[in-house]
């Protein structure tokens, strides 16, 4: 185990060190970002001591900005905890695939999750001032605790634990509590402990900070399932997916199968897929939190299938080259209204930073992209499908 862990750090330093060369940090707001602004503010309040408030809803996580405003620097702070929780969080998503996949099979989806543009490493170097990792440090963990052989008296209290603290750093702490009560309830009716206490600290948390602005959570939900469509929802999809995810359809009902097999990573991945449709702009960014469940579902099915060294599954892990943009930075000027046509994802580092998203992008570009993934789709489908079904007959024919 420690020579794996020691090729995962080693693997997380040189992604950290070759991307910090070349991605530059967002240039809006005097490089805090978008959201970062709000964070930022926070943290400046904290070290004056002065009234905390500001925005909702970043203002009920308050847990990093308040870590931050221990350190002399904000900024750097900032970067300097993210990065250490993508590490940690590189570790934690090993150990969580190891409980289901092989070490080979572990190491290489958790050093793949690294590449991807949109979380951890990648994306802090770009945009620093941010609350997620922390938070996804207790999603994982809370998780990896599901899946453990533990008591489930024992799992429950462990489940308490993340949900009181870290729901300070971001409401996705709660994800595991709502994933013990689906699977656990009937065994244990102690189950609901965690989501009830999780969500009274989290509305004290509301009811102690002032927010400065008209924010409702639910009129937000509902204004956003409804803003984005249909287009936009399935691009997200592929922009974080990218083709791996027709893979669940070679074989629909062996993806059901699988997907009730392994209920906490099914319901850990509705949860956050519902988050996405109703959480805001950033659908990317939102369904990048489940990969790491994603991962061990395609590759329980590919298993399963028989089709892990499959030239057509290759070719599609190949194509994440494009997605992930491996060889591309995230462009740090937002204000550059430069377009590109799209290849899956656009191969070049001087275009609009929006055209990333599926909401924000330019329609025109977007919606080349999508035609693209589904075309690909179709035909990937169909010659998987056929692939599959000669497989079968020469089996029957032996």
């Amino acid at each position: 185990m420690i020579k794996n862990l020691l090729i995962l750090i080693v693997s997380s330093l040189l992604i950290l060190i070759i991307y910090s060369n070349y991605q530059k940090t967002i240039s809006i707001n005097d490089n805090l970002g978008y959201d970062g602004i709000y964070y930022y503010e926070i943290s400046e309040k904290i070290k004056d001591r002065h009234e905390i408030k500001s925005n909702a809803p970043f203002i009920y996580r308050i847990g990093t900005p308040f870590i931050a405003s221990l350190f002399n620097d904000i900024k750097k702070s900032y970067l300097f905890i993210n990065i250490i929780f993508s590490f940690l969080n590189t570790v934690l998503i090993f150990i969580l695939i190891s409980n289901y996949l092989n070490i080979k099979q572990s190491l290489f989806l958790s050093i793949l999750y690294n590449l991807h543009w949109i979380i951890g490493i990648r994306y802090t170097l770009f945009d620093p001032i941010g609350v997620d990792q922390i938070a996804l440090s207790f999603l994982y963990c809370g998780i990896i605790i599901l899946t453990k052989s533990f008591s489930l008296e024992r799992k429950i209290y462990y489940i308490l634990f993340i949900s009181i603290f870290g729901v300070f750093f971001r409401e996705i702490a709660l994800i595991p509590s709502l994933v013990l009560l689906f699977i656990s309830f009937k065994d244990n009716k102690k189950s609901i402990l965690p989501i009830l206490t999780g969500s009274l600290v989290y509305l004290t948390i509301i009811l102690t900070f002032t927010k400065t602005n008209d924010y409702n959570g639910i009129v937000a939900a509902i204004k956003w399932f409804y803003i984005k469509g249909l287009g936009a929802n399935l691009l997200a999809l592929f922009n974080v997916y990218g083709l791996l995810i027709i893979l669940l359809f070679i074989d629909i009902s062996k993806s059901i199968e699988i997907l009730k097999t392994y209920k906490e990573l099914s319901i850990t991945l509705i949860v956050i897929l519902t988050l996405s449709l109703i959480g805001g702009s950033d659908t990317e960014r939102i369904l990048s939190w489940s990969l790491p469940f994603f991962y061990i579902i395609i590759f329980k099915l590919l298993l399963s299938k028989n089709l892990v060294k499959n030239i057509y599954v290759i070719s599609i892990f190949l194509s994440l080259i494009l997605t992930y943009r491996f060889f591309n930075t995230i462009p740090f000027d937002v204000s550059n209204t430069n377009h590109t046509i799209p290849i899956l994802s656009y191969i070049s580092n001087d275009f609009n930073f929006a055209d990333l998203f599926s909401y924000h992008g330019n329609k025109i570009y977007t919606s080349i992209q999508l035609v693209e993934y589904l075309v690909l789709s179709l035909i990937l489908v169909y010659l998987l499908k056929r692939n599959l079904n000669g497989n079968q007959r020469n089996s029957w024919q032996l």
